[in-house]
């Protein structure tokens, strides 16, 4: 299966994503943000752009993505985190 493929036997209902993005080269960036976020839906997924954290940069998306699929006591908040 090709990149440009979609698999249509995936499906997102019912999972939680978190979605972390960096603001250097945030052109770029966005328009992967909401591609991604428009998969998601077509896959099912019920997620918002509210849900999405803006970071500076790559330096602090590794931190963002923890703090998006951990709650402070350590449960998951989601099902996958996306880093941008």
């Amino acid at each position: 299966m090709s990149g440009l493929e979609r698999d249509e036997n995936l499906a997102a209902d019912g999972l939680r994503f978190g979605v972390v993005a960096a603001r250097f080269n945030e052109a770029y960036v966005r328009r992967l943000v909401d591609a991604a976020l428009a998969t998601l839906r077509g896959a099912g997924a019920a997620v918002d752009a509210a849900a999405v954290t803006w970071v500076p940069g790559s330096l602090e998306l590794p931190l963002a993505a923890r703090w998006a699929a951990l709650a402070p006591d350590g449960r998951r908040r989601c099902d996958a985190v996306l880093a941008f």
